[in-house]
């Protein structure tokens, strides 16, 4: 092995002794992506960083030779694939590097079969591993500089660390009584997360604090007795089971080693860190606490339930409400809730209360009370908008122009109005005195900028307005500490426009420059100069152009993205124009036809219906001075206003969500928006055509001015077919809902049948994973002891997984039931569209995935189709994405957020676009706590993935976070 080396070093040597004209023949390879070519025709395409290959790249050797994977200063470090040159004996490597050498964990193939798979030291085979030879033998145990030592029986009678690091990272320790330990360390102690393996048959698997037990953990005797918990120095401590071998369970609350009975009796911090992370405080009156601490005190977002009912969710600070967060009240009082800004405790600021009633302020408050600017919106239609003194109101604002300082509001901490005495002024939200946020800032020059502020200086997205003697007209996009960055629109007043990256008020990277004369620059940009065209082509980048769903760009700069249909727009789709104008909404053959809505660039937005890319029906114009026009339009034009004085209630189900359900529970829980401009008289719900529900106050609340009430009731079923509608009725008539059918079905012993289908994938070419494959089995082996029919599937091609997605489907519509799809792997997303990636996938650019990924509706189809009760879709598919490097689009990192459809719950491993972790044991690390979770009785679904997500947040010390969607409405449990 190390004349493998000597050749890789001397090969690396001899290309940059031949290369003597190099060249960046595209991009930038100084501090960018870019591709290089030396003379010799060796060629490196990636980032770089201080004019060096940093980050991920591929190197095609002048040998033949090729290199995939990270790079730090010029050398290949941190993880990679190498492919020898045709004439070697070796065929690849893939595994960890570093500074150019194979060092860490790796597997080497042979071109005749052989196969090393183990530990690497300085591109030697050093520590644990195994040789398969093409004959069928097999050396397993442990080497030193390629030389086999002896097997791992002659290994494991030594003591020490027998594999890994065991001083700070992961590793395994033996000693000489048998005990054994592996998992993470630190400075040489058993520090984070491990197995321990005790000689007289017990075992230890948890959390470890300087070699001492402490944390979560669970410990299982030799004679079978089991305890899971909380631990303190070795001793059970805090909320825990203890599982005796005779059947008896103690569950409850632990001090120093002692059961000390249930939860409930106890007060004080029942579970996590209630000093500095994440806790659960009781408080003897019965209130109650979840969230983050600092300190000892609540410090960060958490929730408070107080004993009268009311409840707090949001930020808080030394044991008060400050920040933003929502206050709900108790039964008894007029108020539903708050939602806005808190200071020491009170609501002040800026913020909405909404009444029980239906009536609604928003505006400015100080101390509880309406003070300062603000709207209320009265049940009966009146509208009073202006400033406000203590719940008072004072009638329209009346600004005193020539005042300075801070003229209304609080421009301290909170939403205010300040004028400077140059003529400047600034309308928006403050903290400790400076701008943060969002606000409008308006130059005695004549220069305007609307968007997001940080400690006074534009940050984030927003739009400039220039002053009338600048050559520009505006810029709308992205700010980063007061310079345009990233993606933006520049546009001149002569009519000239560039449109794309930003760096440092430079145009810089892809982008298109459209000149007055008609001519267009689109390509790769380096500040300010166009330096060529890019690698994207116009035309169809992405998706199904033809009938389907995809992306098309213009060399105009415009863009459609949406639905297509024999080639043409058709269906719901968003157009963005060159001019920075945009359309989202219905077309047809690619005519702006049907419902929709256009901001232009200026601001002003229209809300209606279109025929032929007019605006034609009923509709509104919202005008930048705040005044808008509403009524019938024809051809662009406005006829005359709506001849109506009132509307009937509208009616929107949102639960069912679809025509037709099922549920194998007799109580189904429905759920309805209702649109009223006016209170709501009478409501009726129907089931069979027996009313259920008739009364006019009752199930209803205030959420939003798109949905001004909801409907929620818990109905009882019958056996079959059950018709459901609701009739709503206000003072301008009465709707009647859509019809909704539901079909209960009970189960004999009151037990549903459960099918999941189980994918794991980890030997991918380019990037393969240690630990999908374990991931998958352990789940498996679980979901069966949980009484789930379980279909595995382990490394499968796109071919093999798409047909066991369909055959799970059929089973599923035979069995109904519950239906469960577990995913172990490498996904991604592209365009908002989420796609597991099979172990054959050849992806090079983005347009790859579509053709050789699974798309994850396909999933949702089956299950759509098998119309059963329920549906679980966990997705530990999070993983940093290595085909994404090569993309020139950004964000295909992680996976998108999917809604859940009607009676689906769907878990991700990390929150959308995050990436989660492969893990350093035997599985991921959100699956190793999923398995955890599993193992509790009594745990409803929303339960289990919360301590599931709690976990993986503090294991991982904040740095991945789980996440959920849910459309279901009756209570699951995987083990009862």
């Amino acid at each position: 092995m190390n004349k493998i080396v000597v050749l890789f070093v001397l090969s690396f040597l001899m290309l940059n002794v031949f290369a003597q004209d190099p060249g960046c023949v595209s991009g930038n390879c100084d501090d960018g992506y870019g591709v290089y070519k030396w003379a010799s025709g060796e060629k490196y395409e990636g980032n770089w960083k201080d004019g060096k290959r940093n980050g991920y790249g591929t190197n095609n050797f002048a040998t033949g030779s090729k290199y995939s994977g990270d790079w730090k200063n010029d050398k290949k470090d941190g993880y990679g694939t190498y492919y020898y040159k045709p004439s070697s004996e070796y065929k690849k490597y893939i595994g960890a590097w570093i500074a150019d050498k194979m060092t860490g964990k790796g597997v080497i193939e042979y071109r005749n079969g052989q196969k090393y798979d183990g530990d690497f030291q300085n591109s030697y085979f050093q520590g644990q591993g195994t040789m398969t030879y093409a004959d069928g033998r097999k050396e397993s145990g442990r080497w030193e500089k390629d030389v086999f030592k002896g097997g791992s029986s002659n290994i494991q009678t030594g003591a020490g660390c027998i594999s890994g690091n065991c001083d700070n990272g992961y590793g395994t320790y033996k000693w000489n009584n048998g005990d054994k330990y592996s998992g993470d360390w630190k400075n040489n102690e058993r520090d984070g997360f491990g197995t321990y393996y005790y000689s007289d048959g017990a075992k230890y698997i948890g959390e470890y604090k300087q070699n001492s037990i402490s944390g979560k953990g669970t410990y299982t005797w030799a004679n079978g007795d089991k305890y899971t918990g909380g631990w303190i120095n070795a001793k059970r401590s805090g909320s825990g089971t203890y599982y005796y071998a005779s059947g008896t369970i103690e569950k409850g609350r632990w001090e120093n080693d002692k059961f000390m009975g249930e939860d409930n009796s106890f007060t004080g911090c029942i579970s996590g860190d209630c000093n500095n992370g994440y806790g659960t405080y009781i408080w003897k009156s019965g209130e109650k606490y979840e969230g983050y601490w600092q300190n000892n005190m609540r410090n960060g977002n958490g929730t408070n339930y107080f004993t009268s009912g009311s409840e707090y969710e949001g930020d808080w600070r030394d044991d008060k409400k400050h920040g933003y967060g929502t206050y709900k009240y108790r039964a008894d009082s007029e108020f539903d809730k708050y939602t806005g800004d808190w200071v020491d405790d009170q609501a002040d600021g800026y913020g909405t209360y909404l009444f029980k009633s239906g009536q609604k302020y928003i505006g400015e408050i100080k101390a509880y009370l309406y003070d300062g600017q603000g709207t209320m919106y009265y049940t009966d239609g009146r509208i009073e908008s202006g400033q406000w003194s203590e719940n008072v109101y004072k009638g329209k604002t009346n600004y005193d122009y020539n005042a300075t300082g801070c003229v209304s509001g609080n421009c301290t901490n909170g939403y205010g109005v300040y004028r400077w005495e140059s003529g400047e002024k600034y309308e928006g939200y403050w903290d400790n005195g400076k701008r943060n946020g969002e606000g409008t800032n308006y130059w005695a020059s004549g220069e305007k900028y609307t968007g997001k502020w940080k400690d006074d200086i534009r940050h984030g997205s927003g739009t400039n307005t220039y002053k009338t003697s600048s050559i520009y007209d505006y810029y709308k996009g992205n700010y980063v500490m007061g310079k345009m960055n990233d993606q933006g629109s520049l546009v001149w007043r002569s009519g000239k426009k560039y449109v794309g990256s930003f760096k440092d008020d430079n145009f810089h990277g892809e982008g298109t420059m459209n000149y007055t004369d008609g001519r267009v620059e689109a390509g790769i940009w380096e500040d300010n100069n166009y330096v060529g065209k890019s690698k994207n082509n116009y035309g169809c980048i992405s998706g199904n152009c033809q009938s389907g769903y995809g992306t098309y760009t213009f060399e105009s700069g415009s863009k459609y993205v949406g639905n297509f249909k024999s080639g043409k727009y058709f269906g719901q789709g968003t157009f963005y124009f060159a001019n920075n104008d945009k359309y989202m909404g219905h077309y047809k053959n690619n005519f702006r036809h049907g419902q929709g809505t256009y901001i232009w660039n200026s601001g002003v937005k229209y809300i209606g219906d279109w025929e032929y890319d007019k605006y034609s029906g009923e509709g509104t114009m919202y005008y930048n001075d705040g005044s808008s026009k509403t009524g019938i339009w024809k051809d662009d034009k406005y006829i005359e206003p709506l001849k109506i004085t009132g509307t009937k209630p509208k009616v929107n189900w949102l639960a069912p969500e679809y025509y037709n359900a099922s549920s194998n529970e007799s109580e189904y829980k429905i759920k309805l928006c209702v649109e009223s401009s006016t209170p709501l008289k009478n409501t009726q719900i129907y089931v069979n055509n027996v009313a259920q529900l008739n009364n006019s106050s009752r199930g209803f609340n205030v959420v939003s001015s798109s949905c001004d009430y909801t409907v929620e009731r818990t109905i009882k079923l019958q056996n079959g077919d059950n018709q459901l509608k609701v009739v709503v009725e206000n003072q301008y008539g009465e709707t009647t809902s859509e019809i909704r059918t539901v079909k209960y079905e009970s189960y004999s012993g009151g037990k549903q049948k459960r099918l999941a289908l189980i994918f794991g994938n980890s030997d991918y070419t380019s990037a393969p994973l240690r630990n999908p494959v374990n991931d998958a089995n352990a789940i498996a082996k679980k979901l069966k002891n949980l009484g789930f029919e379980v279909l595995l599937n382990t490394n499968g091609t796109q071919t093999e997984m798409k047909k066991a997605i369909r055959s799970f489907g059929e089973k599923l519509a035979v069995n109904k039931g519950i239906g469960l799809f577990f995913y172990a792997g490498h996904g991604m997303q592209v365009n908002g569209e989420n796609y597991l990636i099979p172990v054959d996938a050849l992806i090079e650019k983005e347009q790859d995935v579509e053709l050789e990924a699974v798309n994850l509706k396909r999933m949702l189809g089956e299950m759509d189709y098998a119309g059963n009760s329920m549906n679980i879709i966990v997705l530990d598919a999070c993983r940093n994405n290595p085909f994404a490097r090569s993309f020139r689009s950004s964000g295909n990192n992680g996976l998108a957020s999917t809604n859940a459809p009607f009676g689906t719950f769907i878990a991700y491993a990390t929150a959308p676009g995050s990436v989660a972790a492969d893990g350093t044991g035997n599985n991921g690390l959100y699956t190793q706590e999923f398995l955890k979770a599993l193992d509790k009785k009594g745990v409803t679904i929303e339960n289990v993935f919360k301590e599931v997500r709690r976990n993986v947040y503090k294991i991982s010390t904040g740095k991945q976070v789980p996440w959920d969607n849910s459309s279901i409405f009756n209570d699951f449990y995987f083990n009862k």
